[in-house]
């Protein structure tokens, strides 16, 4: 049977708001009113896909005021925001001084993150653009693995099935599909593909124990594919996608993102990464080694980067930097990016069958980026800067006949 192949409009895709600080329902309005619509004007598409962070308490306020909903809801429309998809990964402050291991609390074994997510979901039923009937919401992957165990992976799998089973309610109730998508990064539980082939494995056993099918998991539960992490974890994007699909895992959302690449350490790369070091997120760093191996450092550091041999070179930051980046310069040193990964993603693109994944840039540390390296000595806005990086990812998606003509 020929399939289709999939499309995406232009005013569906969008950027991650985590790069913008929200601790209020008011923050919220105010980012959709301010940078959310200045973009949506800077790109002239007549609207933008809208990637919501939005933390707990606003979660929650919406959850329980239905005029606030229909004002949230309403604000959306009058600024051409189409909601989409929300990110459910910080549960919190994620702008306080430091997030670091924080942003994993609460983690899946823990009922408040469940709670938190079916809020989300009811949100985005109530205020998902009126032409859509499917929206997403990503999630940590599980917990951040030092401080995971036995007791945790089981409790975690129990409230992931029982928000599959809340997820088919709401869909019953709603007539609106509400996926979820476990979000693999670098030193997590779940932060390479065979970590989470075999979870997913363990997952659908217990399922079945519970009289919920594989195709209630597929529906429901899913991964948001994040290119930046699992190029930190040296993986090939296209076997990654292709195991996935043979895995029947779906692919619910698509975090487009970009990673620093490290060429041979030296004196001055050292010193271009000092510069890099900051108090407020972790950036975990991997490199393989010529067994496979994969080296690792918890967190970009002036020790770990003291730690790197001379000569070493394939080092990958979790640092999320602009997607349209390739190289660039910080105390007269060139650092790489893996922006190569998240072009073989967007070829990758014309594989995907059934429903499409939601698509989101997400370069939420765009400030520490330009304290670091200056944006190369540019004076431009952060609402200049992310429309430049939708454009380029706009080009080269219709570049692959990816995009509604």
């Amino acid at each position: 049977m020929k399939t289709t192949k999939m499309q995406w409009r232009r005013e569906d895709v969008g950027y991650c708001t985590n790069v913008h600080p929200c601790r209020s329902l008011q923050d919220c309005l105010d980012i959709i009113r301010g940078p959310m619509a200045q973009v949506a004007q800077g790109l002239g598409y007549g609207g933008l896909g809208a990637g919501l962070w939005l933390p707990n308490d606003v979660a929650l306020h919406l959850k329980e005021d239905s005029s606030a909903t229909v004002d949230f809801t309403s604000q959306l429309a009058a600024n051409g925001i189409n909601l989409t998809t929300l990110n459910g990964f910080p549960y919190g402050d994620f702008h306080q001084a430091s997030v670091k291991q924080e942003v994993y609390l609460p983690d899946w074994s823990n009922s408040d993150r469940l709670r938190y997510t079916k809020a989300l979901a009811e949100c985005l039923c109530a205020s998902m653009a009126q032409d859509r009937q499917v929206g997403s919401i990503s999630t940590l992957p599980l917990g951040y693995r030092i401080s995971w165990n036995d007791d945790k992976h089981r409790a975690a799998i129990e409230q992931l099935l029982d928000w599959v089973e809340f997820a088919q309610q709401l869909e019953l109730a709603e007539k609106k599909l509400v996926r979820l998508g476990i979000e693999m990064e670098p030193d997590c539980v779940l932060d390479t593909t065979v970590d989470t082939l075999v979870f997913f494995d363990q997952l659908k056993t217990r399922a079945g124990q519970r009289d919920i099918t594989e195709e209630q998991v597929q529906r429901y539960l899913g991964l948001c594919f994040d290119c930046c992490h699992q190029a930190v974890m040296h993986e090939d994007i296209r076997w990654s996608l292709e195991m996935l699909r043979e895995a029947r895992i779906d692919i619910v959302k698509i975090q487009l993102s970009n990673a620093i690449e490290v060429p041979s350490v030296d004196g001055s790369v050292r010193k271009a990464l000092i510069k890099l070091v900051e108090p407020k997120y972790l950036h975990q760093l991997c490199r393989k080694e010529a067994s496979e191996d994969i080296q690792r450092f918890a967190d970009l550091t002036v020790p770990a980067i003291n730690d790197m041999a001379d000569g070493q070179s394939g080092w990958r930051i979790h640092f999320h930097v602009p997607i349209n980046t390739t190289q660039f310069e910080i105390e007269g040193a060139t650092l790489g990016t893996t922006q190569s990964a998240l072009l073989n993603l967007l070829d990758e693109l014309c594989q995907f069958t059934g429903i499409p994944p939601d698509l989101e840039v997400e370069t939420y540390s765009w400030p520490q980026w330009i304290n670091a390296a200056g944006n190369n000595g540019e004076q431009t806005s952060l609402v200049d800067l992310i429309c430049d990086e939708l454009k380029w990812l706009h080009s080269e998606m219709d570049k692959r006949n990816l995009l509604v003509v």
